[in-house]
């Protein structure tokens, strides 16, 4: 299932759903969660009139905290958090954007299943994600930790419709080429073939 172009257009009279993954463990990211939420969600609220919506899955130790942050934001009513999410695929299909706000990482299949499904991607750079992920034309990379610069790329990727479209296209295209299952088999098959 891959967004076009024109249902990216659609976006400014239907409203803009973005995902936030996260492991709601460590208080630190819980500040960058709220942080990046409240800009996406003033950026184009406060500033443009696009109606933004946020919803944060993953679950944690740190969910109470974090729900406590965004009941005392102005903007609490544009949040949901959805909290473990059985029916990912079914989930994806609502979004217009994913970001995955990591403060460490492998490389989780959450991005993937992402790109797969034609969404942008706005991630932290922490462990696999840097080596994986191609800042700028694939995805939109910042430093994990940093509640500011998660939020500058959000808004840059809230702003412009066609930096959504043509991420979520390259991702959905990558992941076609790179990751399939064929392409996987291939290479495990290429790691037997050199050994002894």
């Amino acid at each position: 299932m891959s967004r076009s172009a024109a249902a990216a257009a659609e976006d400014a009279e239907e409203g803009l759903n973005v995902l936030i993954g996260a492991e709601v463990a460590v208080p630190v990211e819980v500040a960058a969660l709220a942080e990046a939420g409240r800009a996406a969600v003033a950026t184009q609220a406060g500033e443009e009139g696009l109606d933004v919506r946020v919803s944060i899955a993953g679950d944690g130790p740190q969910r109470g905290a974090l729900a406590e942050r965004i009941r005392a934001s102005r903007h609490a009513a544009r949040f949901a958090l959805a909290g473990y999410v059985d029916d990912m695929r079914a989930f994806y299909t609502d979004l217009d954007l994913f970001c995955l706000s990591s403060l460490r990482e492998g490389m989780p299949n959450v991005v993937l299943e992402a790109m797969a499904m034609s969404l942008p991607v706005v991630a932290t750079s922490a462990g696999g994600l840097s080596t994986f992920l191609r800042d700028g034309d694939d995805a939109l990379l910042c430093l994990p930790g940093s509640p500011a610069a998660l939020a500058d790329a959000l808004r840059a990727a809230i702003r412009s419709p066609d930096l959504r479209a043509r991420l979520g296209q390259a991702a959905r295209t990558r992941v076609e080429q790179e990751c399939s299952f064929a392409q996987r088999m291939q290479r495990v098959f290429a790691v037997y073939d050199r050994l002894p």
